[in-house]
């Protein structure tokens, strides 16, 4: 579901992994940043602009000189979302409900958390918070795709699930692993989506405070 680049112990290892194993994966915002830094680093070369992202913080900077080209090319390549079948998706983010599925950007596709009550995506406030009168994105959508994602952490031991109506759920995988959460899973069939199973691993441990750094 995204951020096979964030802030864990071995960035480019995990893609690199995911890589050797084939696995379909959804472009994240961190994967993002990364390719979008790369862009402008080679423009550098050519024609001396100066970089106008904010600088990588360290962590970032040591794990975007570990990536190869070829791994950068794979990520860049990324789709946004994947069709699982029967109106399951998966993405990174999640929706902004004034739109439909198919006519999402690819900015809040990988970003959105927010949306205000016209179901456009906020800007967060300070250390994650939510922005005044908005509500999160999966209480405004209607489907009618059902949306399993990552991005956003509820909770660091159950993953997120709002059951929209008979036919629409949304499912927030990301249990925070890399703060010393879960790793999480969802192993199911979404022709018998009620028979899902969640799979889960506990981080090792804290590899990242939950608070303190401003998402891209």
């Amino acid at each position: 579901l995204g951020d096979l680049m964030d802030r864990g112990p071995d960035q480019a290892g995990c893609v690199r992994r995911a890589r050797e194993l084939n696995i379909e994966c959804v472009k994240g915002n961190h994967e993002d940043k990364h390719i979008r830094w790369f862009k402008h680093e080679q423009k550098n070369k050519n024609d001396k602009r100066k970089n106008p992202m904010k600088p990588l913080a360290e962590r970032d900077f040591l794990a975007h000189q570990q990536l190869s080209e070829s791994d950068l090319e794979w990520m860049a390549n990324l789709p946004l979302s994947l069709d699982l079948g029967n109106k399951w998706w998966a993405v990174h983010a999640g929706c902004e409900p004034r739109f439909t599925l198919a006519n999402q950007s690819e900015r809040q596709i990988i970003r959105v958390r927010y949306v205000d009550s016209d179901g456009v995506a906020k800007s967060l406030g300070p250390n994650f918070s939510q922005p005044a009168n908005t509500k999160y994105w999966t209480e405004m959508w209607k489907g009618p795709e059902s949306i399993v994602y990552g991005h956003c952490v509820h909770s660091e031991s159950e993953p997120r699930i709002d059951k929209i109506s008979d036919t629409v759920t949304c499912i927030g995988l990301d249990t925070g692993c890399v703060f010393g959460g879960m790793l999480t899973a969802m192993l199911f069939d979404p022709f018998t989506p009620e028979e899902r199973m969640f799979v889960q691993v506990k981080a090792k441990k804290i590899y990242y405070p939950r608070y303190g750094v401003t998402d891209e």
